[in-house]
C-alpha cells in the first residue's frame, strides 16, 4: 500500500508539473532575455517591460503606491512594479524588485490566464492608462514600440518570459559599494540620440552606444563642442587664461593624481587648482626635482619657447622623453596630445603677455 501511495503521489506531481508546463509552454531563454529600452534609454527585458508598463508603471493598478480608485480593482498584495532597482550606482530598490519578482513568479499562471482572457489590463479604464502620455514606451533600438498585450505578438513575449521564470534586469551599472547583483543582471543604459552623448567620451550614438569621434566632422552636431580630442568632442579655447583654465586645465591637469591632489601624489609639486591661484604659480621657477635644474618658469610672458608649460605640452614628441632643453615627458602624461586649436590658443595667450583672469 505504501508503495502504491508513493507511486500515486509521484504521478500527481508529474501531472501538476505537466499542467504548469502546458499552461505556459516552453521557455526560449534568448528571447526571454531580449533587451528593450524606454524613451530615456533605460533597459528592461521585453517581458519585464510589458508587465511593468501594462500593469500600472508605478502609478496605477498593480503599483505599490496606487491606492483606492487608482488601483482600478487590482487586489492589494499583487504589486507588479518590476522595473529595474537602480539606474545609477546606488543599491536602489533591490528588495522591492526581489519581492515583486518572487510574488509574480508565484502568480505567473494567474497573470497569464488573466492576460489570455483579455481581462488584464482591464477594459476602458485600462485603455486610458495604456494611452497615457506618462506611460513608459519600450522598444527595440531603432524600432517601433513593443506590441501590446492585446496582440498575439505581445502575448507571446509575455508568455515566454513567464515560462522562463521572469528574468529581470536589476540595474544599469554595477553598485558603487562593490556588492554583487542578487536579483537580476546589469545592462547599461543606451543612448537614443546623439544628444545623449555630450560629456561622454563619444560624439554620436550608434545602435545604442556612444561612439568616440575620429575627427572634427563627427562633432559638428554638438553645440559648443566642435573639436575632436582623444575620441571626445570638446570646446574651443579662447586665448585667455579664464578660457584656457576652464576648457583645458580643469579637465586635463587639475585632477586627482596629477596637478590637483591633496594626498601627496602630485609628483611635479605643482597645484593647478583654482583659477587665480594657479595663474599666480605660472610665473614661478619650477620647483620639481625633475625640472627645477633648468631654472625655467612655467610661463614667460611674451615667449612661448621659453615657457616650460608650453614646451611640456607641445615640444616633446609623443611617448618620448624630453631632451636636455626641457624635462620629463610630454603632458598630459599617458594621454593624447592636446588638439592643435588648443595649442594655438595657449601660444597666442602667452605671446600676448599672458594676461591674468
Amino acid at each position: 500500500m505504501r508503495r502504491v501511495s508513493h507511486r500515486l503521489l509521484a504521478l500527481s506531481l508529474l501531472l501538476l508539473l505537466g499542467a504548469c508546463q502546458s499552461g505556459l509552454g516552453d521557455c526560449d531563454v534568448p528571447s526571454a532575455q531580449e533587451v528593450v529600452y524606454d524613451e530615456d534609454g533605460h533597459p528592461a527585458y521585453a517581458g519585464q517591460a510589458l508587465l511593468y508598463s501594462s500593469c500600472g508603471y508605478g502609478t496605477f493598478c498593480h503599483s505599490t503606491d496606487a491606492t483606492g480608485s487608482q488601483r482600478l480593482g487590482a487586489p492589494r498584495g499583487l504589486e507588479l512594479d518590476i522595473d529595474p532597482a537602480s539606474y545609477d550606482g546606488s543599491p536602489g530598490e533591490v528588495e522591492r524588485l526581489r519581492a515583486v519578482q518572487a510574488h509574480a513568479y508565484g502568480e505567473r499562471l494567474t497573470i497569464w490566464t488573466e492576460v489570455e482572457r483579455g481581462s488584464m489590463p482591464p477594459g476602458a479604464a485600462g485603455d486610458d492608462l495604456l494611452a497615457s502620455p506618462t506611460r513608459p514606451r519600450y522598444s527595440r533600438l531603432g524600432e517601433d514600440p513593443l506590441p501590446e498585450l492585446d496582440t498575439p505578438e505581445g502575448r507571446a513575449i509575455l508568455r515566454n518570459w513567464l515560462a522562463c521564470d521572469l528574468p529581470v534586469i536589476e540595474r544599469t551599472r554595477p553598485r558603487d559599494d562593490g556588492q554583487p547583483v542578487t536579483v537580476g543582471t546589469v545592462v547599461a543604459r543606451a543612448c537614443i540620440t546623439a544628444d545623449d552623448c555630450p560629456g561622454a567620451a563619444a560624439s554620436f550614438c550608434f545602435e545604442g552606444a556612444c561612439v568616440p569621434c575620429t575627427g572634427d566632422a563627427d562633432c559638428e552636431h554638438l553645440d559648443g563642442l566642435p573639436l575632436c580630442a582623444s575620441g571626445t568632442c570638446v570646446p574651443i579655447a579662447d586665448p585667455t587664461w579664464a578660457s584656457i583654465y576652464e576648457v583645458i586645465v580643469t579637465p586635463t591637469c587639475a585632477v586627482e593624481f596629477c596637478h590637483g591632489d591633496d594626498e601627496g601624489n602630485n609628483e611635479a609639486d605643482l597645484d593647478m587648482r583654482g583659477l587665480s591661484e594657479s595663474y599666480d604659480r605660472l610665473f614661478e621657477i619650477s620647483a620639481s626635482e625633475e625640472c627645477g635644474a633648468l631654472g625655467m618658469a612655467l610661463v614667460v610672458a611674451g615667449d612661448p619657447d621659453a615657457s616650460l608649460m608650453y614646451q611640456k605640452l607641445f615640444a616633446i614628441p609623443d611617448g618620448e622623453e624630453a631632451d636636455s632643453s626641457v624635462c620629463g615627458y610630454r603632458m598630459p602624461y599617458a594621454a593624447d596630445p592636446l588638439p592643435e586649436p588648443w595649442r594655438a590658443a595657449i601660444e597666442e595667450w602667452i605671446t600676448a603677455g599672458a594676461p591674468g583672469p
